[in-house]
């Protein structure tokens, strides 16, 4: 007998172990590996049994006699070290919630017919996979933390009354694979610590998704009744979008965190339904953050933020689409914020820039040609990529920055996708490029043509007098 317990069996107790407690000392009992062969009586605090079980029963197994949780908050929790499906769990008497530690990466199956009676909590490394139909007041998934190996894979339904918007119905896993539906009354859909892939159906009264430090990969319906359809924080968040995204506030897609050039990526061929704000909620933003038109629509505003910030889009996007398909248009914010448009075919435009953009990129694929104007003389940097053939008729200048940069990464390596189209351009310059540098202690990279190799892009043109252009350099 003890006022409160910490005890790790391994081996074997023959007799009972009491717990006589009358406070609030909690008691962790632990005998997933060990044998007690008599009762285990706990006291009054908020204890925690971790122990074997029997799966066809559904009770525990490595306790012989009677338990009991005595008064408080009392959790069991079940050892998992092989695949196992759970169809029923009986709590011992005096134990109101209900957890799986799961290990060798193992997966723990809720099966069609586990009817629980609390919320399910699983922690350690491995996957737990829900084909049940939950329905808990309360948060019906939660994880320990850290919860880097957890897994969370919903493939039935999860239903969850919640008692406020700092609650959510499947909480903080390092993933959530969800094909099936997670509703959640008063609080929250789902917080994942670093992925979301949802091909089913996510609604919300508060925050429909948010995540940390991840992913999230949409092709179903995430939507939030009352807030924020997806909230993305932390470092280098990157999301797609080909479902519908939709949130009853300003601020649809909401994220980005201050600081270290972390940014946030979207790339969006689907509908969302509201705005995206990617603006830092801190005092000052340096988040260099991506959003990417795939053809999908915006029915509000896209805000950018601070940093150095870029929109991509098809240069052959339909005539009279608003830009990125945002009916509430783009605020580029502060920074050096470029609009970079994918060439695909060969094509002609005339270079102008968006308001609240400073600079221009183009992207080429397939050995496009592309041919460029001004109508004006126009102060930008050009920036550009790929491979295929542009050809430069109008003037150009900028003062302290490159004025011709062909050295940026392509927009799949930008977001991790792949390599790209090759670097292989060819640059015809008819027209003329000025640069000229002030007195300032800073430098952005000051050539009048960036380039990484006469290999990778071609411009010898311009040494040969291909074109009838000047460069000049002051």
């Amino acid at each position: 007998m003890a006022d409160s317990l910490s005890l790790t069996n391994q081996g074997t107790i023959n007799g009972s172990v009491v717990v006589t407690t009358t406070g609030r000392q909690s008691s962790t009992i632990d005998t997933r590996t060990g044998t007690i062969n008599g009762d285990l009586i706990l006291g009054a605090g908020d204890d925690t049994l971790r122990a074997r079980h029997d799966a066809t029963s559904g009770r525990i197994s490595s306790i012989t006699g009677r338990i009991d949780g005595g008064a408080g908050t009392d959790t069991v929790e079940l050892g998992v070290d092989s695949d196992t499906t759970f169809r029923t769990i009986v709590l011992p008497t005096n134990f109101e919630r209900f957890g799986l530690l799961l290990s060798n990466n193992a997966t723990a199956t809720l099966a069609a017919d586990f009817m629980p009676t609390t919320s399910v909590r699983f922690g350690g490394s491995g996957t737990l996979v829900n084909e049940a139909a939950l329905v808990t007041a309360g948060p019906a998934i939660t994880s320990d933390f850290p919860s880097y190996g957890l897994t969370f894979d919903n493939r039935n339904s999860v239903t969850a009354t919640l008692p406020g918007e700092s609650f959510s119905a499947v909480s903080n896993p390092a993933r959530v694979i969800n094909s099936g539906a997670i509703t959640a009354n008063g609080g929250s859909g789902v917080s994942a610590a670093s992925s979301l892939t949802n091909s089913g159906s996510i609604t919300a009264s508060g925050t429909g998704a948010s995540f940390n430090y991840g992913t999230i990969d949409n092709s179903g319906t995430i939507r939030s009744t009352g807030g924020t359809g997806v909230m993305l924080s932390g470092y280098s968040t990157s999301s797609t979008n080909s479902g519908t995204i939709s949130g009853a506030t300003t601020g649809t897609i909401a994220g980005g965190v201050s600081g270290g050039g972390f940014s946030s990526v979207l790339a969006n061929a689907g509908r969302i339904v509201g705005g995206v704000n990617l603006t830092s909620p801190y005092f000052y933003d340096s988040n260099s953050d991506i959003f990417i038109d795939n053809g999908g629509s915006v029915t509000g505003a896209i805000l950018l933020g601070g940093g150095d910030d870029q929109l991509i889009v098809d240069l052959d996007a339909p005539a009279g689409r608003a830009l990125a398909g945002a009916a509430g248009g783009v605020d580029a914010g502060a920074g050096w914020d470029t609009l970079r448009y994918r060439v695909k075919a060969d094509a002609s435009a005339t270079m102008a820039l968006a308001e609240g953009f400073e600079a221009l990129a183009y992207e080429l694929s397939n050995g496009a040609a592309l041919t460029l104007t001004t109508a004006s003389p126009l102060f930008t940097t050009l920036s550009l990529a790929g491979d295929g053939t542009v050809t430069l008729n109008g003037d150009l200048s900028m003062t302290d920055r490159s004025l011709i940069d062909a050295t940026i990464a392509t927009t799949d390596q930008l977001t991790g996708a792949g390599a790209g189209p090759d670097r292989a351009l060819a640059i015809v310059n008819n027209g003329t490029l000025g640069l000229s540098k002030t007195a300032q202690n800073y430098s952005y990279g000051t050539a009048a043509i960036l380039a990484q190799s006469a290999r990778s892009c071609d411009f010898g043109h311009l040494g040969e007098h291909v074109g009838n252009g000047l460069v000049v350099v002051d």
